[in-house]
């Protein structure tokens, strides 16, 4: 069952009275309690993607289509007070630099009660009573004491915590977690991503896991769309995508990151992806592929159901979807 759905959106930016479209019908369902990884290289929409969910975009975005589908709610059309209902009590943001998300003239005791007063009518010993209990969820140690703390007080790791917290004191049903690992050690990592797990497995929450990490995605997602120059080109559980991987950019996102279990040459992904201001005719992905041919310089494909994955590419142009 989808908690979330995101139907056919578009949108781009207005840039010296000039319309850059930067998400091509995006698709996907959030599914109940489970982790929905969206992958890909900087630039190719994942962020944006999931912040039109919030609709926490620059004023300069344009919405042409689409529906974001929560409880039946389109929050597309929500003007700016109704959506507040939702942002952190419904559906809660982990932004991705932790060093950067706390103020630093506020103790944390501040931020995480300036939270809580958005979200609840009690009083300030009972807001404490109820900081405190969330701190000892995300492993925060001594959280009477921390209260008092400045950010600058804090490591990464603790900064990370004290931001999932946030998330948790709304009581929050999706999280998206956009890059939560980013500048934290390989053993923070894990520790994060295992408390972003728990939650998960003991809470319900669904999470949107956004990432370039495929090793953190293959440990800890349920599904993955990958994610390029503003489309989705490859859709499938996160088992099928790295047993058998079918867009060719999902191949060689697999190809470029070093294994552990054998001893394959590492290929990179040569050229970069291209930028909104880019005119690219055919598949945005033909000039970087190696499977390219003909049609793939002239039309851009439409998505195929190959075996148990979506696809977007002009080798399964026989497969209907």
């Amino acid at each position: 069952m989808s908690i979330l759905e995101i139907k056919n959106l578009n949108l781009g930016f207005n840039i010296d009275e000039k319309f850059y479209p930067v998400l091509k019908n995006i698709n996907f369902n959030l599914k109940c309690g489970k982790i929905h990884a969206i992958v890909g290289e900087s630039g190719s929409g994942k962020t944006i993607s999931c912040m039109s969910i919030l609709k926490l975009l620059p004023d300069n975005t344009k919405i042409t289509s689409g529906q974001i589908l929560y409880k039946n709610v389109n929050l597309l059309e929500l003007n700016e007070k109704a959506i507040r209902n939702f942002r952190g009590r419904e559906i809660a943001l982990i932004p991705q630099d932790p060093m950067t998300s706390l103020n630093p003239l506020y103790t944390i005791f501040d931020q995480l009660y300036e939270v809580v007063l958005l979200h609840y009518k009690i009083s300030k010993k009972e807001a404490k009573e109820l900081i405190v209990s969330t701190l000892k969820k995300v492993n925060i140690s001594n959280p009477e004491q921390r209260l008092n703390n400045y950010p600058h007080q804090l490591s990464g790791g603790m900064k990370q915590r004290i931001i999932i917290a946030c998330a948790l004191l709304g009581k929050a049903k999706i999280i998206i977690a956009d890059e939560p690992t980013t500048a934290l050690d390989v053993t923070i990592q894990a520790q994060i991503m295992h408390l972003l797990l728990k939650l998960k497995n003991e809470n319900n929450v669904s999470i949107i896991l956004i990432t370039h990490d495929l090793a953190l995605v293959s440990q800890y997602s349920d599904e993955i769309s990958v994610m390029y120059n503003g489309q989705i080109v490859e859709h499938a559980n996160t088992g099928e995508i790295f047993y058998s991987p079918k867009h060719p950019y999902t191949k060689a996102l697999i190809e470029s990151v070093p294994s552990y279990t054998n001893n394959r040459k590492i290929e990179p992904i040569y050229g970069n992806v291209p930028s909104i201001y880019d005119e690219i005719n055919g598949c945005p992905f033909h000039l970087r592929c190696k499977y390219m041919f003909a049609p793939c310089k002239t039309i851009n494909p439409n998505l195929k159901k190959v075996d148990n994955h979506i696809v977007r590419c002009h080798l399964y142009s026989n497969l209907d979807y």
